[in-house]
């Protein structure tokens, strides 16, 4: 079960979504790596139960491409594809797709409804 849901609104971001992507992405699996230390206490306790660190944080990615005039979705699938490759079972991403721009709330209303996770922090 998804534990966390990272939603992040992309338009025409080809040239600045990389470093974005690479930071959550490296977090998340040292967080996993170290049992979830460092961890924010409030991710403790929603993924551990009872304020205790989870063994094996539970994380997706959610990156909602908002109708991006340039070649924002293709860097983003192959960035994803690539960070994740190794990444095992507790941590996954997407990449979702408007075809217009449709609006920053719209991009992250869309990674909402697309996230996998039981509710909401």
């Amino acid at each position: 079960m998804i534990g966390l849901s990272i939603i992040i609104p992309m338009y025409n971001e080809q040239d600045r979504i990389e470093p974005t992507v690479r930071d959550a992405v490296a977090t998340l699996k040292q967080w996993v790596k170290v049992g979830g230390q460092g961890m924010p206490w409030m991710l403790r306790e929603r993924l551990g139960g009872g304020g205790e660190a989870p063994t094996a944080p539970t994380a997706e990615i959610l990156l909602v491409n908002d109708g991006s005039k340039d070649n924002t979705q293709a860097v983003a699938e192959r960035l994803l594809q690539q960070l994740l490759a190794n990444a095992g079972p507790t941590l996954t991403g997407r990449v979702l797709r408007h075809e217009v721009n449709r609006g920053k709330g719209a991009a992250v209303r869309t990674g909402l409804a697309a996230a996998s996770g039981p509710g909401r922090c």
